[in-house]
């Protein structure tokens, strides 16, 4: 089945992310596969940009056209990792250097821990400057009146919540490249108390020291609200109680498995009575 997705708006999250909506036609009645939807849009913008995994929400799937959500980074290189890699330099615990003094990151992905070249975009307005760049985003695209396209936006701004976001709510977002969970921890105002649409944000992390980063709702993808958990009962340090706790911070950390799954460890090591 021949996809050919449009993009419609997009809005550039900070040096290396944007979030785009756009419009997938197609010759289906029904779904489209979702990987067949990420290629289309990751092809509408000539494969300078990628969908982050787990961001794309379906906005809207009619007959014949499907719209889509998703938040994009600019494209990058990714090797598997080594300890010991021939032409690599270790700059700290995350970070190296290659023999063209490129800078490398490692991270963990589901196969495994692999190096990520950092992208040569590393400013706002390069990446505009990319999205304004594309063939398909250009004023007439960008602001044709696609009235089913702008209701449809409406109605998914209101069903994933970022329409209304307030300190305390649960919310995935993506900043820097990344699709991140956590939590809204203010919201900014400016010199008058007014609010100016921004907010810090902590994501879910095993790093003890992890700061707030500032983001806008055109970042949130989705907004779970503010979780309301009933504390687990007879928390005495025992056996069983290991299983109520893993279940307990499950319903709070399940979104970010990575984060989950060390928790986890750490609860079981304990020398339970």
């Amino acid at each position: 089945m021949s996809l050919s997705a449009h993009i419609k708006q997009s809005a550039v999250l900070d040096g290396n992310t944007a979030m785009v909506d756009a419009v997938i036609t197609h010759g289906n009645r029904g779904l489209v596969d979702g990987n067949a939807a990420k290629f289309a849009v990751q092809a509408s913008v000539d494969n300078n940009l990628v969908p982050i995994e787990g961001s794309m929400r379906v906005i809207e799937n009619a007959p014949y056209r499907t719209t889509v959500r998703v938040a994009m980074m600019a494209a990058s290189q990714v090797i598997p990792f080594e300890e010991g890699m021939a032409g690599f330099t270790s700059v700290s615990s995350n970070i190296y250097m290659d023999s063209k003094e490129d800078i490398w990151s490692l991270r963990q992905n589901e196969a495994g821990k692999v190096l990520v070249r950092s992208n040569a975009i590393d400013d706002a307005s390069e990446i505009g400057e990319l999205l304004e760049s594309c063939s398909n985003v250009t004023a007439s695209t960008s602001f044709n009146r696609d009235q089913q396209f702008f209701q449809a936006v409406a109605s998914a701004s209101s069903q994933l919540g970022v329409d209304h976001i307030q300190t305390q709510d649960y919310v995935t977002f993506a900043h820097g490249g990344e699709l991140h969970n956590g939590f809204i921890v203010t919201a900014h105002a400016d010199e008058s108390g007014q609010l100016n649409g921004q907010f810090s944000a902590i994501a879910f992390s095993d790093n003890p020291d992890q700061q707030p980063v500032t983001i806008t709702a055109a970042a949130i993808v989705q907004n779970h609200g503010v979780p309301q958990y009933e504390e687990p009962e007879g928390m005495q340090v025992s056996v069983s109680s290991a299983a109520d706790l893993i279940s307990y911070y499950r319903k709070i950390y399940g979104h970010n498995q990575a984060f989950f799954r060390k928790l986890e460890q750490q609860i079981r090591g304990y020398a339970f009575s």
